[in-house]
């Protein structure tokens, strides 16, 4: 759990801070003052407990996993400065018996430059899987957090009977 605390933006903390200080005070309220009101309260509160950050973050590292490598804005641009260096290669190469001379150099170098662009890429999408299975994992351990917290208001409203049954005798 510290680990992934400790992976968390300082926003993301403090986030989960003010979410559990204000459940854990609606938890009190609920489990010593005995009011109706103050357990529906609660009730409301952790049906809304929510991680959006985290949950947004997830679903970003899937939408960019999602992406072709041959879609992306790095293999474009790639592509492009590419196709411009041989058109400028081309050019420069002088006249006519200049150009059919390089033209085997030049259609290599773009062979060589287009498989180092499609490697570039692929190496994106890879970092992009490693960023989702990070992703993944957060928010696996968030919704755990929400389930335990709803466990906790559960044994809370039964201890809370315990006592008010216990207080009747």
């Amino acid at each position: 759990m510290a680990g992934f605390l400790a992976a968390l933006p300082l926003a993301t903390k403090i986030a989960l801070g003010a979410g559990a200080l204000k459940s854990l005070s609606g938890i009190g309220q609920a489990a010593f003052s005995g009011q109706k009101k103050a357990e529906k309260d609660l009730e409301k509160q952790i049906e809304g407990i929510q991680f959006p950050s985290i949950l947004e973050y997830y679903e970003q590292a899937r939408q960019r996993y999602g992406v072709s490598p041959t879609q992306t804005a790095l293999y474009k641009r790639q592509m492009q400065n590419i196709q411009r260096a041989g058109a400028t290669s081309l050019a420069g190469a002088g006249g006519a018996r200049g150009r059919m001379a390089a033209t085997p150099a030049i259609a290599r170098s773009l062979s060589d430059a287009t498989l180092a662009a499609e490697v570039a890429a692929e190496g994106q999408q890879d970092r992009r899987f490693g960023v989702l299975g990070s992703a993944t994992q957060m928010k696996t351990q968030a919704l755990n957090l929400q389930n335990k917290i709803k466990e906790l208001v559960l044994l809370l409203r039964k201890l809370r009977e315990e006592l008010l049954l216990r207080e009747q005798d």
